[in-house]
């Protein structure tokens, strides 16, 4: 069977860790950003000190689902598919048939992993939008630079200007760090790290469906929200409109472990 459209809208408000942080930051505290080229911005002071916190089991759970890829580094759309199965991953463990995770009990590695992961996916998006170079393998200093506003727009990705003029409090070389670990084959002990708290809801299992899931259900979310389709009859009413959302779709039931029924 299919798994309801409607179940699929999953808000980051819905999303709680065992802690009760939600996967947006409900309580930031803000302080100046001292680092060279964000300052004067504020920033989240109190994020970048629960990720450093869990940073062990953060890289750990990210190379977990790296090792779904066997060349490397990543080349740079790879790089947007871990990225953005990282991102999605919170979505996935609440949504999967087998074993969901309840709303408010995700591992608290799980949503620091996704904060850590949405950066890196905005910026591997903005580097394929701007070249022809998909098939290109970068290093984690080249993906820094075009961050930092060595683009073709200039932009600082670290500097969020639609959102109050906040900064990534997280230093170039925890960021650089973060990087290696995406586009690099971990190493066995970078996996095997006996604290993290992600082990016993996650498996060599999930690595295929979640890799699958994350660009699919982004996909899926990106198109559904821009036509603002409703979920009745929404496949017969805008036919001309729904072949990718529900191409999509059928990709997002697959990597849940639901059975699609690809007629309805």
């Amino acid at each position: 069977m299919n798994i309801p459209i409607e179940r699929l809208i999953v808000q980051d408000t819905d999303i709680t860790d065992t802690e009760g942080r939600q996967f947006e930051s409900q309580s930031p505290i803000f302080v100046d950003n001292k680092l060279v080229g964000r300052g004067g911005f504020k920033t989240d002071i109190q994020a970048f000190k629960e990720f450093s916190e869990r940073r062990e089991s953060v890289i750990s759970l990210i190379s977990f689902l790296r090792s779904g890829f066997s060349q490397e580094p990543l080349t740079l759309e790879e790089l947007f598919v871990c990225s953005s199965a990282l991102y999605h991953l919170p979505a996935y463990m609440i949504l999967r048939a087998s074993q969901p995770c309840l709303t408010d009990s995700l591992p608290p590695s799980v949503i620091d992993t996704g904060r850590t992961a949405a950066g890196v996916f905005l910026v591997s998006a903005a580097m394929m939008s701007t070249s022809s170079q998909e098939q290109q393998r970068f290093s984690p200093e080249e993906i820094y630079e075009f961050a930092n506003g060595k683009n073709p727009d200039q932009k600082n990705f670290f500097v969020e200007a639609d959102n109050d003029m906040q900064s990534c409090p997280a230093p170039e070389q925890m960021v650089k760090d973060v990087l290696h670990s995406m586009l690099y084959y971990p190493e066995l002990n970078a996996i095997n790290v006996s604290s993290s708290d992600w082990r016993e809801v996650l498996t060599e299992k999930d690595i295929p469906f979640s890799l699958l899931f994350g660009l699919s259900y982004y996909w899926f979310r990106h198109s559904y929200e821009k036509y603002g389709v409703l979920p009745v009859d929404a496949f017969k009413e805008k036919a001309e409109l729904m072949q990718d959302i529900k191409r999509f779709y059928i990709k997002v039931n697959i990597a849940l472990g639901f059975y699609p029924i690809t007629d309805s």
